[in-house]
């Protein structure tokens, strides 16, 4: 650590170069001692947090300090961290690995950082508190798959903040699972998800316009077509197994012969009752997904007068969005099956229609 220039206070450069270069966190060096359990702490990386306490205890200098946690549990007090003004430090108690002019001058840039960052944060706390995340908990990275985490970044040369997503994968240096920030701008979002949710509106309206009965009558038909074939298949089979039990009663067939016969066709009698009620309950979906009814078109339907998406829009037509490497964005969107059938249907349509 003391081969760090004195400016050198950011925890976060800090973290990412320990963890570069593999130095041993001190969990790690707790499980090298035997003091921790290894399997559930050898992994545990670099927390920024902990880099921070590090810069701000003055043990390294030499002190000793005392007090810096208290726990009182019959006052109501469970293991909190003390202010720094009520810690009990010992000069002098051991030897100093950084120099007290260093220790010091480390505390006055951070403070000064601290004090910074604190204007910064209230000249935007305003518009951060008022400021509506449309997409909370639907960004997603493409790579690693962790959540996209919604931050207030500085623009270059700007004193104003502005809305991002950054993968959580990559930020969380403690324990990284993403090479790249796949860094997407809250507007640039806002304006695809919008010019998506537009164009699936108005491609609804055109399927409900050309979705007529007929259709899902021409799909009941073809289903009722299958169901009538199978149910005549059933009666035979039932015929079959009368005759058989007949034969048996009337002595043309022996009980091996019988036994034989008969789980032939129950066996069958079994397939075709699970085929039966396999194809009615297509049936039954098809022609609710055909219908407008269909609940792509009811929740297109819903929004079809809405100028801008907000929270319960995107919610209803957006199942989530993801965040690739290049930048791409991918907006994955609900009721795939539901769209796919209005659209074939759409597209039988126009080629019966092409080829009158």
């Amino acid at each position: 650590m003391n081969n760090f220039e004195s400016n050198f206070t950011d925890s976060g450069v800090i973290q990412r170069h320990l963890t570069e270069t593999g130095a041993v966190t001190p969990a790690q060096r707790k499980c090298q001692l035997g003091l921790w359990d290894e399997k559930k702490y050898k992994e545990t990386g670099w927390p920024r947090s902990g880099i921070a306490n590090i810069l701000r205890d003055p043990t390294y200098t030499g002190c000793r300090v005392y007090r810096k946690r208290k726990k009182a549990l019959y006052q109501g007090i469970v293991n909190r961290t003390c202010p720094r003004d009520e810690w009990k430090i010992l000069p002098d108690m051991h030897e100093a690995i950084i120099s007290q002019e260093l220790f010091d001058t480390v505390q006055e840039l951070m403070d000064r950082n601290k004090k910074e960052r604190d204007e910064a944060l209230a000249k935007t706390q305003k518009e951060r508190d008022s400021f509506d995340n449309i997409f909370s908990g639907m960004v997603y990275c493409a790579d690693c798959g962790r959540p996209m985490r919604f931050i207030w970044v500085p623009k270059h040369g700007k004193k104003k903040n502005y809305p991002h997503f950054v993968c959580s994968g990559y930020i969380n240096q403690k324990k990284r699972t993403c090479e790249s920030r796949h860094q997407v701008r809250y507007s640039e979002l806002h304006d695809l998800v919008a010019a998506v949710l537009s164009m699936q509106i108005k491609l609804a309206g055109f399927a409900e316009k050309k979705l007529k009965s007929k259709a899902a009558a021409a799909v009941g038909k073809e289903f009722d077509e299958r169901i009538k074939a199978l149910s005549e298949q059933t009666e035979q089979n039932a015929g079959k197994r009368t005759r058989l039990y007949e034969g048996y009663a009337e002595g043309l067939l022996d009980a091996d012969e019988y036994q034989y016969a008969k789980k032939v066709y129950d066996e069958e009698a079994e397939k075709l009752r699970d085929e039966l009620e396999s194809v009615k309950a297509e049936r039954d979906k098809q022609v609710r997904l055909c219908s407008s009814d269909n609940a792509w078109l009811s929740a297109a339907r819903e929004y079809k007068e809405r100028k801008e998406p907000d929270g319960k829009m995107v919610r209803s037509l957006v199942e989530k969005v993801l965040v690739h490497e290049d930048g791409q964005l991918e907006i994955v969107l609900r009721f795939e099956e539901e769209r796919q059938v209005i659209s074939q249907i759409i597209s039988e349509d126009g080629e019966h229609h092409a080829g009158r």
